[in-house]
């Protein structure tokens, strides 16, 4: 997370500008932006189908995200209670590894992308969450039986 947090991630734009050269700046899952960190997790059309996504899922007033700044301001400004903040940030860290998990799948291991890709991530933050929620579950269980 810190990385992101950094705009540390080495995509294209990040790579060009420490003087590496690459055949393309373009976005790999879309081909039409240059390949920012901004970009690839909230411009992007695939970005925004997967941020679309999880509002469904969630069914919750969540803003539209242009950046880690807004992301973070609705999570911290938000009046949840201290259980529910806790899934926010996991949801949302969770969406953002997806992301870049499937980015790089795009990018380097010739994931293509087709019209069911809102279905193929949907299956992998699904199963992510799931593995995070247990985590978060059985981390309760083991601070509550200390009390």
């Amino acid at each position: 997370m810190w990385r992101f947090k950094l705009d540390a991630l080495p995509v294209r734009w990040n790579i060009s500008t420490r003087g590496i050269d690459i055949p393309s700046l373009l976005c790999p899952s879309c081909q039409l932006g240059v390949e920012r960190l901004n970009h690839t997790f909230f411009e992007c059309q695939v970005a925004v189908d997967i941020w679309h996504l999880v509002r469904v899922w969630l069914s919750c007033n969540m803003p539209i995200f242009r950046n880690w700044e807004e992301i973070n301001s609705w999570i911290e400004g938000s009046l949840f209670s201290s259980n529910v903040l806790m899934r926010a940030k996991v949801i949302v860290v969770t969406v953002l590894w997806v992301m870049w998990r499937y980015r790089n799948g795009v990018a380097f291991d010739d994931i293509v992308i087709h019209k069911n890709y809102p279905k193929e991530y949907e299956k992998l933050v699904k199963k992510k969450l799931e593995v995070e929620m247990e985590l978060e579950r059985a981390t309760e269980k083991v601070s509550s039986s200390k009390n």
